[in-house]
């Protein structure tokens, strides 16, 4: 699923490129901005891809299993007086 949410992005961003103009005023900026999206896009592609094989591999896989030396860390809350 990741890797085809990368190739649909890839080829969508390098037809933007191919069919805009970089010499006109604005054509730089406009590449910047859609390297910027490109990177925001990925990065969201990245965590999705993540978040679904961890769930499909706790449905349908195996569960990650804590070795016997793993150290389980309690998280607290912490309280502030004023």
């Amino acid at each position: 699923m990741t890797s085809l949410l990368f190739s649909i992005g890839k080829t969508v961003i390098g037809l933007y490129l191919g069919k805009s103009d970089v010499s006109t005023t604005f054509g730089a900026a406009k590449s910047l901005v859609t390297v910027m999206i490109w990177t925001f896009y990925s990065a969201q592609i990245l965590l999705y891809g993540a978040e679904f094989t961890k769930i499909y591999s706790n449905r349908y896989g195996s569960r990650i299993v804590p070795s016997r030396k793993a150290v389980q860390i309690d998280i607290r809350k912490i309280e502030v007086r004023s």
